[in-house]
C-alpha cells in the first residue's frame, strides 16, 4: 500500500505535468501533430490523478481503521480494569446492644427502671421529672431552670448544700440538667450508698424548701 507521502508526490507530478502541457500548448503552433498529442497527455494526467486519489483515500481509510482498532483495544482494557477492581462491601447495619432491664410502677405512680450491672462497684441514681422549659409562661423563660436549682439546694431535713457533701464525701459525683421537656437529678456513688441517694430524692419530692 502506497503511503500518503507517495500520493502527495504523485499529485505534485500531475500538477507539474498539467502545467507543462498547458504552457506548451500556448507556445507551440496549432498544427495537426500537436493537436493529436493533447488528448493523450490529458488522458495520462487524469489516470495519474485518479491513482493518486485512490492512494490517498486508501491511506485515510487505513488510518481510520487503525484508530478504531486502537480505541476498541483501549475500551476492552478499561473494561477489564473495572472488572478487576474490588468494589467496597456495603457497611454493616448499625445495631445497638440489647440492654436487660426491669421496670415497674409504684403505688404513687412513680415509674422505676432498674438496669443491673455486675461489672462495676458503683451505682447511679437518676430521677426524671416530665417538666421542662416548654411549660414556662408565655413571654417569660427561665422558670424550669430556676426550680431545678432550688430543688438542688435544701429540704426540710437536708441543710443547704448537704446533698453535695453526701456524694463527694464518699468519692461520688452529682449534677442536674434541664431541657424543654424534662428535668433530672443524678448521682454516682459506691453501691453501698444506694439507699442514701434514694432518700435524697424522697426529700426533694416531699419536703423542698423554697426561700
Amino acid at each position: 500500500m502506497k503511503s500518503p507521502r507517495i500520493a502527495l508526490t504523485l499529485c505534485a507530478s500531475v500538477l507539474a505535468l498539467t502545467a507543462s502541457t498547458a504552457s506548451a500548448s500556448e507556445e507551440a503552433p496549432l498544427d495537426a501533430e500537436m493537436t493529436t498529442a493533447e488528448p493523450t497527455t490529458v488522458v495520462a494526467s487524469l489516470a495519474i490523478s485518479a491513482e493518486a486519489s485512490e492512494v490517498a483515500n486508501a491511506a485515510v481509510g487505513e488510518s481510520e481503521a487503525e484508530a478504531e482498532a486502537e480505541a476498541a483495544t483501549m475500551t476492552a482494557e478499561a473494561a477489564a480494569v473495572v472488572e478487576t477492581v474490588d468494589m467496597p462491601a456495603e457497611p454493616p447495619a448499625l445495631t445497638a446492644p440489647e440492654i436487660e432491664f426491669e421496670q415497674w410502677t409504684l403505688d404513687n405512680g412513680l415509674r422505676v427502671i432498674a438496669i443491673p450491672d455486675n461489672t462495676t462497684g458503683t451505682v447511679m441514681t437518676s430521677m426524671w421529672y416530665e417538666v421542662g422549659s416548654k411549660l414556662d409562661p408565655e413571654g417569660r423563660s427561665g422558670f424550669a431552670h430556676l426550680f431545678e436549682h432550688i430543688l438542688s439546694r435544701k429540704t426540710e431535713n437536708m441543710p443547704y448544700n448537704m446533698i453535695t457533701e453526701l456524694t463527694s464525701d464518699v468519692g461520688g459525683t452529682r449534677n442536674a440538667s434541664n431541657s424543654p421537656d424534662r428535668t433530672n437529678y443524678f448521682e454516682i456513688v459506691p453501691a453501698a450508698y444506694l439507699e442514701r441517694m434514694l432518700w435524697t430524692h424522697r426529700e426533694r419530692m416531699a419536703f423542698p424548701v423554697i426561700d
